[in-house]
């Protein structure tokens, strides 16, 4: 009986003599005539082994990517302290504060009074934990004016909250995201 290689011309052209191999990788039927990648022609071992290697390659492409199977982004450091006056937790909480009086019912604009912790974790971004005690301004959202913003003196007026925001950042792509927002009255 005539082995593969005595097979010749045919066994490349897509015809299958006995039925048993197709042109490139020996593949599943309906992969005929495609060539799987830098799989050998012919029916040696390399060739056998080809499809496996390709999937090999695949689950370590996809495993090594950062992101574990459910999504969630791999932690390369967990959160740490870091210094209050850093610039990327001035940005984060300058986000936070535009986002938290965004969806705010308040007429009145909220600014931060104290920030209490100042974190930073490392994960497909640059991740910001930051608990603050924020207060109600007597500037109007409709005032547009935010940054000479002084706190309420009136004890009618004034409220105070406790808040955690973690805030993602990609510097490198100009991205803030807001993860958490979780606030309390003091």
């Amino acid at each position: 009986m005539p082995s593969a290689e005595d097979a010749g011309p045919a066994q490349h052209s897509g015809a299958k003599p006995g039925g048993a191999r197709y042109r490139g990788c020996r593949a599943h039927p309906a992969w005929e005539g495609h060539r799987l990648g830098p799989c050998p022609r012919g029916g040696g071992a390399m060739a056998r082994l080809c499809p496996g290697l390709l999937l090999l390659v695949a689950v370590v492409a996809l495993t090594s990517t950062g992101v574990h199977a459910w999504g969630s982004p791999k932690v390369v450091r967990k959160f740490q302290d870091i210094p209050k006056s850093y610039v990327y937790v001035q940005q984060a909480l300058w986000f936070a504060m535009k986002e938290y009086n965004k969806a705010s019912q308040d007429p009145y604009i909220f600014k931060v009074k104290e920030i209490l912790k100042s974190q930073e974790q490392v994960t497909e971004s640059l991740d910001y934990l930051l608990e603050v005690k924020i207060a109600r301004t007597m500037c109007k959202k409709i005032s547009g004016e935010n940054d000479n913003c002084l706190v309420q003196q009136d004890p009618k007026m004034q409220k105070m909250f406790y808040c955690t925001f973690i805030v993602a950042s990609k510097p490198w792509k100009f991205e803030l995201n807001m993860l958490k927002k979780e606030c309390q009255p003091v």
